[in-house]
């Protein structure tokens, strides 16, 4: 096993250990003297890339931690009248490493328009984001 995959394993790991708390988990492996801010920015790096989604996906299956019981606590979580947010940002980040939320579509424009040039392109993207809206 490559030295990249045993590190993503040993992060998967210590990561659904640690509650996903990505930043505890990057705290942990990362050089002494990290700042949180530090560790977050990591651990939302590392969240954000297949190679460390993936084994956390293996390591969820392993614990079965799957859509059933998911959806068994979403259903739960639904006929609830108390607050169950550590619940639901549980769900949450579950769904993010699974990847099934839709992806978010971006999309950065730089324009140089002065006048009504700038009120015309403003009108057209605005109108292109109506769409993508109606789309959804």
């Amino acid at each position: 096993m490559k030295k990249i995959e045993l590190k993503t394993k040993a992060w998967a790991k210590e990561y659904i250990a640690n509650n996903f708390n990505g930043t505890e988990t990057a705290l942990k492996f990362g050089k002494k003297g990290m700042t949180r801010r530090t560790a977050e920015a990591i651990a939302s790096e590392n969240l954000s890339k297949a190679i460390y989604q993936k084994p956390i996906i293996r390591e969820m299956d392993n614990i079965k931690l799957d859509d059933t019981l998911i959806n068994r606590i979403t259903k739960r979580n639904i006929k609830q009248k108390g607050s169950l947010s550590a619940s639901n940002t549980a769900i949450d980040i579950y769904h993010k490493v699974k990847g099934t939320y839709a992806p978010i579509k971006r999309e950065t424009v730089n324009v140089n328009l002065k006048g009504a040039d700038l009120d015309k392109r403003i009108d057209e993207k605005i109108e292109e984001l109506k769409q993508l809206q109606d789309e959804v």
